[in-house]
C-alpha cells in the first residue's frame, strides 16, 4: 500500500490550468467551491490520486472511473481502492488493494476541552501520558478520522463514542514535516510513504 504525499503551492497555476483536462463531473465539483485554495486543492488531490494508480496498477488518467457511495465517497472497482485526505498545503492519498482510510493533519495543540470532549478514557490516558501531548493528540485525531473514512462514516459522529485504542483495525502513523499522517485498514499492510513533488503531477 501506497501513501503519496505532495505539498501544493496555490500560487501554482498549472493546477487551475489542468482543471478542463479533469472529467467532466469532477470538474463540476471543484467547481463549486468558492475559495480558490479549495479548488486547488481538490485539483491536486485528483492529479495525485491519478498519479498514484499510475504508479501503483499502471492505470492511465483516462481509465479512471470513480463511482460514488450514497454518502459521497468515491471508489472504484476492479480491486483498486483510495482514499484522499488534505490540510493546509499538503495532500495525501493512499492507494492500494484492500479497503483503506487515511487522514493528515498539521500537528494541533492538545487542548484538554478537546480532549475530554471527543476521547475516550483510553485515548485520553495516552495522550496525557505523552512527553509530546501536541503529537499524540494529533495521531489520536487522525486515526479517528481515518477510521471514519474507512467505514465511509460521517465525520459528523460523535467522535468520543470512536475508541481507536481498541478498535478492531490496523492503524499505521507518522510524521512528515509539521504533519502526522495516518492509514487505517481492516487488514495488517506495509504503508510505503512516498514524498511526492507537484511536478510530478503534470508528467
Amino acid at each position: 500500500m501506497n501513501l503519496y504525499l505532495c505539498e501544493v503551492d496555490e500560487a501554482d497555476g498549472r493546477f487551475e490550468a489542468s482543471l478542463p483536462s479533469l472529467p467532466a463531473e469532477r470538474q463540476k465539483r471543484i467547481e463549486q467551491f468558492y475559495d480558490r485554495q479549495s479548488r486547488i486543492t481538490s485539483i491536486a488531490a485528483y492529479l495525485l490520486l491519478a498519479y498514484g494508480l499510475r504508479e501503483t496498477f499502471g492505470l492511465a488518467r483516462d481509465q479512471i472511473r470513480l463511482s460514488y457511495t450514497k454518502k459521497g465517497k468515491p471508489y472504484m472497482d476492479g480491486g483498486m481502492a483510495f482514499n484522499i485526505s488534505h490540510d493546509g498545503c499538503l495532500v495525501a492519498c493512499v492507494v492500494g488493494a484492500v479497503p483503506c482510510g487515511c487522514d493528515v493533519m498539521a500537528v494541533r495543540p492538545a487542548k484538554q476541552n478537546f480532549i475530554e470532549r471527543f476521547c475516550s478514557d483510553d485515548e485520553k490516558q495516552y495522550i496525557l501520558l505523552s512527553k509530546n501531548k501536541e503529537s499524540a493528540f494529533t495521531e489520536v485525531w487522525t486515526r479517528k478520522e481515518s477510521l471514519i473514512k474507512l467505514r465511509a462514516g460521517s465525520v459528523m459522529c460523535r467522535l468520543k463514542e470512536i475508541d481507536t485504542m481498541c478498535a478492531p483495525v490496523y492503524f499505521t502513523s507518522g510524521r512528515y514535516k509539521e504533519y502526522t499522517y495516518t492509514c487505517c485498514t481492516e487488514e495488517q499492510m506495509d504503508v510505503v510513504v512516498i514524498p511526492t513533488a507537484a511536478e510530478r503531477l503534470f508528467d
